[in-house]
């Protein structure tokens, strides 16, 4: 009896069948993310049967549907290709590394949800921007600094002149007793003032556009 030889052809797994059409219709990976508006890393997992880095099954079975759709395979046997590759996957890694308990599973699973890994980035980012723009506007409304270098502290003297002194940040508008003094590029600033007898009340304010005052106050006693 003779026998003849023939060759078996190997059974495809999704992945190579997934390829093969894509390959079919000359259709570049990246092309297809494009077409089905999703990175192109998603479908390579696909096409490489690599479960361990799709996403949930949720997810990963309805861009399967979509990819398939768009390489003319039947969304449906598609999925259920998917499926019993996965619980083949699913066994085989059981029986290597054995079973993780249930609620690992699921902490894994929660964790590693593309939508929360996404939301998450979206929530670090805005909470960046709403930092950032926060910052500014404390910048803009918080008081300058105003430190008052002489007279250090209320003073009782005989001269009618005082010098009042010191220094603040830079375009700072100040004024002594309502009326503007000059400052100089570094802030500090120098202003003569002229006493009469008797209680004298010096008050030196400072702002920036849009922010509060800051307010020093010192009481120079004239006396003879």
């Amino acid at each position: 009896m003779d026998f003849t030889k023939k060759n078996i052809e190997k059974i495809k797994t999704l992945g190579e069948i997934l390829r093969s059409h894509r390959e079919g219709m000359r259709m570049p990976i990246e092309k297809a993310g494009r077409l089905l508006q999703i990175s192109p890393r998603y479908l390579q997992w696909l096409e490489n049967d690599d479960f361990a880095s799709l996403p949930p099954d949720v997810y990963s079975v309805n861009i399967l549907r979509n990819y398939a759709e768009l390489l003319q395979i039947s969304s449906s046997t598609a999925a259920n290709y998917y499926y019993k590759e996965k619980k083949r996957y699913a066994n085989t890694r059981q029986r290597i590394f054995g079973e993780k308990h249930p609620i690992i599973n699921n902490i894994l699973n929660f964790f590693l949800d593309p939508r929360l890994i996404k939301y998450s980035a979206m929530t670090v980012i805005l909470a960046l921007v709403l930092t950032y723009l926060g910052w500014g506007v404390y910048h803009i409304i918080v008081p300058p600094i105003l430190v008052i270098d002489e007279p250090a502290t209320n003073i009782l003297t005989d001269k009618y002149k005082v010098v009042i002194s010191g220094h603040t940040e830079k375009e700072v508008s100040l004024a002594l007793n309502g009326r503007p003094i000059l400052s100089q590029v570094d802030g500090g600033f120098t202003q003569e003032l002229s006493l009469h007898k008797g209680v004298n009340e010096v008050r030196i304010t400072a702002e920036r556009k849009h922010s509060r005052t800051a307010v020093a106050e010192r009481t120079i006693i004239v006396g003879e």
